[in-house]
């Protein structure tokens, strides 16, 4: 894995559509280090070629078998604020009594997608594995962090409540909400017939390829990030980014049977 000091220095957003221009991206493993202090901004690793065949299945399951929902859902909206692109939420939901939500519980895709679902479970375990690998440093403190999330919301056992797939969308410059404060993102890049897609740290002039079969880490919370423009080849080309975080409204909840009991409980108030 190649190492690449950087430094980071003042940048803004000029509104909510700014969007991030061409630019070529590294494709290579990477890790980002900060000049100054040393710690660790981000990486990119490649997936190992045990993990191939695992891919090529849950490529042909969100090609061809999920569907999305728009992003003027609410599904998609909650995400990122009504930007416009295709998505699913997976794993598990933080209450959300507005919407008469008012435990913990599955997400929709749970239930409706068991087989993609279990593949993503699986590629969980392996963005875990990366994560710890790549940067064991933040890795160790995106864990800490996690440690009042119930065992019942964790994906695969990792410290990761819930995930987001990102049906071929270039997002504008923006950066997450409503996860742990602290705790990092991971994300899965599968691509076929696209050039561009890659993901620009702005903060630090440095743009991962985000190359087919990759995978990614860093803070969405603290670092603006946007994905520079795709240009499709044919028209079936596809770019997914699958993103793993960890939702700060499941901090403290109970377990599956005690989620399911509080909500009864609260629904009849």
């Amino acid at each position: 894995m190649r190492i690449i000091e950087v430094t980071k220095h003042d940048w803004e957003r000029r509104d909510r559509t700014h969007k991030a221009p061409e630019m070529v991206g590294v494709d290579e493993a990477v890790k980002l280090i900060d000049a100054d202090t040393g710690v660790t901004i981000a990486f990119q690793q490649l997936l190992p070629e045990s993990a191939q065949e695992l891919k090529r299945r849950l490529t042909r399951y969100l090609r061809f078998e999920v569907k999305y929902d728009s992003a003027k859902s609410k599904t998609g909206a909650a995400r990122l604020s009504g930007m416009n692109y295709e998505s699913r939420v997976f794993g598990y939901t933080a209450p959300q009594p507005l919407r008469r939500r008012y435990g913990v519980s599955d997400a929709s895709f749970n239930v409706k997608e068991p087989e993609a679902f279990r593949l993503l479970e699986e590629f969980t375990k392996i963005a875990w594995d990366t994560f710890c690998e790549a940067a064991p440093e933040k890795a160790e403190e995106h864990l800490a962090h996690t440690t009042e999330v119930h065992s019942d919301w964790r994906i695969a056992g990792a410290p990761f409540t819930s995930g987001i797939i990102n049906n071929t969308a270039a997002l504008p410059y923006h950066k997450d909400s409503m996860n742990i404060k602290g705790t990092w993102n991971n994300m899965l890049g599968i691509k076929g017939g696209v050039t561009g897609g890659g993901l620009h740290l702005p903060e630090y002039d440095v743009c991962f390829g985000i190359p087919d079969g990759s995978i990614s880490g860093f803070d969405g919370q603290a670092a603006w990030h946007g994905v520079t423009p795709l240009v499709k080849k044919h028209n079936d080309s596809y770019r997914f980014t699958i993103v793993w975080y960890t939702k700060a409204g499941i901090v403290g909840r109970g377990s599956r049977e005690e989620e399911v009991m509080a909500a009864k409980l609260r629904a009849t108030k």
